[in-house]
């Protein structure tokens, strides 16, 4: 038997990307009862000094749908200590890549912003000023995945 998955809104996880501080942002998940695995990251240098890494989740269900939660963090290579997170990328959980999307695109539709399309068509879902996913529907080369972050962080890819 399945143990039950913790469950969240699209519309809740929207929201944490708010959160800058990465232990508040943790905090906030593993309270709704998601299980983070926040080891020792692997840190990747990035330009000026910042640095880069990736925790995830175990399997999680976003309004029912079965996904896969990574946490993307960062840092400046001189402040290890001071950790914040950037946004969330959501992938499908046990679902083909086609139902996951349609299901996922159904949910971004009802508490976002109609989309504006970017190319390879990539679906660009705004909520408010602030909060922005990013649907990409998949290709042969590319899992599909929803990227949730803050406007100011996230470069639009039409």
């Amino acid at each position: 038997m399945n143990a039950k998955l913790p469950e969240l809104s699209l519309i809740e996880l929207s929201e944490l990307t708010l959160l800058v501080d990465s232990d508040a942002t943790l905090a906030q998940l593993k309270a709704r009862g998601c299980d983070v695995r926040y080891s020792k990251a692997v840190w990747q240098p990035l330009s000026g000094g910042r640095e880069y890494a990736q925790c995830m989740t175990k399997p999680i269900r976003i309004n029912g749908i079965e996904s896969t939660l990574v946490i993307e963090i960062s840092r400046m290579s001189h402040e290890p200590n001071r950790v914040w997170v950037d946004g969330f990328d959501l992938h499908p959980g046990s679902q083909e890549d086609a139902a996951w999307v349609n299901r996922i695109r159904k949910m971004l539709s009802q508490g976002f912003d109609p989309p504006s399309h970017g190319k390879d068509g990539v679906e660009i879902y705004e909520r408010g000023s602030i909060e922005q996913s990013i649907l990409f529907p998949g290709s042969p080369t590319e899992p599909a995945h929803v990227l949730m972050h803050r406007r100011s962080l996230i470069r639009n890819p039409s």
